[in-house]
């Protein structure tokens, strides 16, 4: 005796159906239209007649009626839709994106600051990653405001100094300012 096999299919079962991949290629051809620059009218026109490419008639007409093209409003309801997903994708992508160089910045403080004792590279990847996530306090003094008030890291213009110009000595007391737990001990040159 044997048994029957049900039929697995290798396709998962989705919740989708006919009317769901219609409004996918509708929306398909009205974003490939949006993304060519034509105006919600000119979609509409474009989608409406039948010499067109882009001509789609609804498939699902109120009873007894023949099918005919979409409304004007739903194609200014799938561009409304397109571009709130736009608006979504671009938000997502950016935040990954950020994300991103945040873990390389930390990555570069790590194998390039701490792991070399190198207190200019130390700084200069934490003004980085203060800079890409917004974290430098908006009330407090610039570091530039900081050093022209105090005359403190100027070089001989009277300038403000770049991270690259300063001393080690001077890059410490930066650092023990913002990290003052981390910062003990000598500076080490493997230099």
């Amino acid at each position: 005796m044997s048994k029957k096999r049900k039929n697995v299919s290798p396709i998962p079962k989705t919740k989708r159906n006919a009317h769901q991949d219609v409004m996918a290629l509708r929306r398909e051809r009205v974003a490939t239209l949006r993304n060519r620059l034509l105006s919600e009218r000119e979609i509409y026109v474009a989608m409406s007649t039948p010499n067109s490419p882009f001509f789609m008639l609804n498939p699902n007409p109120k009873d007894g009626e023949d099918p005919k093209p979409y409304s004007a409003g739903t194609i200014h309801n799938d561009l409304v839709y397109l571009r709130e997903q736009s608006i979504k994708n671009a938000t997502e992508e950016y935040e990954s994106y950020k994300a991103m160089q945040l873990a390389e910045i930390r990555e570069a403080r790590k194998a390039y600051g701490w792991a070399k004792n190198d207190w200019k590279a130390i700084a200069k990847f934490l003004e980085l990653e203060m800079r890409l996530t917004g974290t430098m306090d908006a009330g407090s003094m610039t570091f530039n405001q900081f050093n022209q008030q105090n005359n403190l890291f100027m070089n001989e213009a009277g300038e403000p100094k770049t991270v690259r110009d300063m001393t080690d000595d001077e890059l410490r007391l930066i650092a023990s300012q913002a990290l003052p737990d981390a910062v003990e001990g000598e500076i080490v040159d493997d230099k």
